[in-house]
């Protein structure tokens, strides 16, 4: 597991939106930073698997069945 005692330092910009955001969601920054994080991991995860699945699909290339038939 990666060490999860570190900090990150944003930019002001940043900070102050992420501090305004927090005031209205009324949770606390870090919170909010780890929610936000964890969103964005997700969508960068999405974002790769959709790159990959383009990569693969090319013309010319046999399909693979994927009918619920061939799991029985």
């Amino acid at each position: 597991m990666a060490d999860s005692g570190f900090n990150i330092t944003f930019s002001k910009e940043t900070s102050e939106c992420l501090v305004g955001l927090a005031k209205v969601r009324n949770k606390s920054i870090q919170d909010l930073a780890e929610k936000l994080m964890q969103q964005a991991i997700e969508f960068e995860e999405d974002t790769i698997l959709v790159e990959r699945a383009m990569e693969r699909d090319v013309p010319g290339v046999e399909e693979v069945d994927d009918s619920e038939e061939i799991w029985k």
